[in-house]
C-alpha cells in the first residue's frame, strides 16, 4: 500500500490517499523501493503518485496511471476517470 501524500509529509489512511502498488513489501528483493512503489518513491513518479506537502489534497490531485489512464480516488475508495490537470 502507497501513500500518495507520505505519512511524514502529513499524509492519512483514507481511500483518497492510498494506491495499491507492486512492490514493496518487506519480504521481496528491493524492499520498500522496488516495482512501481520504487517508481513512487524516485525522483522523478509519475504525476499523482507522491504528494509534495502542503501543496495538495490527494482527493483533489489526478494520479495518472502507466497506462495514461487519469484517475480520481474517492473517499469511498473508488477510482473515478478524470481528465488531466492543466
Amino acid at each position: 500500500m502507497h501513500h500518495r501524500k507520505y505519512r511524514s509529509r502529513g499524509g492519512d489512511h483514507s481511500p483518497a490517499n492510498l494506491a495499491h502498488l507492486c512492490g514493496g513489501a518487506s519480504g521481496l528483493a528491493g524492499g520498500n523501493h522496488s516495482g512501481c512503489h520504487g517508481l513512487a518513491h524516485s525522483a522523478d513518479p509519475p504525476e499523482g503518485w507522491s504528494i509534495p506537502s502542503g501543496i495538495a489534497d490527494p482527493a483533489t490531485t489526478a494520479f495518472r496511471t502507466l497506462a495514461g489512464l487519469w484517475l480520481i480516488f474517492t473517499a469511498a475508495g473508488t477510482a473515478e476517470p478524470t481528465t488531466p490537470p492543466t
